[in-house]
């Protein structure tokens, strides 16, 4: 239900909060964002350490997270230099698939810890499609049947977890 929470949020709440700093930002919408971005990540890292479980929940604690991704559309610039590229992709997969690993059940999650798989995808999607990250391992047949059935079959056993209990 909380994947489910989540992406409500980004499909409703997030449209809503980008349309309101359209209209009241227009000039300065990356200096706000940013600002944005800032706060509520220093928010999700105050709120961890009182109460991990909420600010894992609590949209404001995760907000910052899709506003990285907003920064992201709104510096549309593309660096050209493929071995740039190549290393931000392989800095981002590599933050991303070494977190999991860092972390134990005594870490205060979101906090700090989320902020390396955050940044680590918004590498990989700066370096581009044509890093060798997301050309030759990302775009592998495998990866993408995988991609394509990852949430139908979360969906799917959820309500057999839940009526099993």
């Amino acid at each position: 239900m909380w994947s489910l929470g989540v992406e409500e949020q980004f499909y409703i709440v997030w449209p809503g909060f980008i349309l309101l700093a359209v209209k009241h930002f227009r000039d300065n919408i990356s200096k706000a964002l940013a600002i944005f971005t800032i706060c509520s990540f220093a928010f999700s890292i105050y709120t961890v350490y009182g109460n991990a479980q909420f600010a894992f929940y609590f949209p404001l604690c995760r907000f910052w997270q899709m506003a990285i991704g907003g920064l992201l559309v709104l510096n549309k610039s593309r660096l050209k230099d493929t071995s740039i590229n190549n290393l931000l992709s392989g800095i981002g997969i590599s933050a991303i698939l070494i977190t999991p690993f860092m972390i134990s059940e005594d870490s205060l999650f979101p906090g700090w810890w989320s902020l390396s798989p955050s940044l680590g995808a918004a590498l990989v999607i700066k370096a581009g499609s044509q890093s060798i990250i997301s050309k030759y391992l990302l775009s592998n047949r495998v990866f993408l049947f995988l991609g394509k059935i990852s949430y139908p079959m979360y969906l799917w056993h959820w309500p057999l977890l839940v009526y099993a209990r």
